[in-house]
């Protein structure tokens, strides 16, 4: 699903080829968000985010790790909801 708000996404790019090859700064759209836990991006695949805060706390997929002490995930915040 594309939920990046490519407006305000700080987007790194090639020198040569002009393409995005990373991405600085996120920015999502929450109401595209309310889908699933769990998403990619297009062009980003090889990457798997993880929404927190949409559901019920007990429900959510970081909190079913940490509560079965699963190994080998790595979470990092990269963009925190703000009204």
């Amino acid at each position: 699903m594309d939920c990046i708000g490519h407006e305000r996404t700080e987007s790194v790019f090639g020198k040569s080829t002009g393409a995005e090859i990373d991405i600085k700064r996120y920015v999502f759209k929450p109401d595209r968000m309310s889908e699933s836990f769990i998403f990619k991006i297009p062009n980003r695949l090889a990457d798997i985010y993880v929404s927190e805060g949409q559901f019920d706390p007990e429900d959510e997929f970081k909190t079913r790790v940490d509560q079965n002490h699963l190994n080998g995930l790595l979470f990092e915040e990269i963009w925190r909801y703000e009204n």
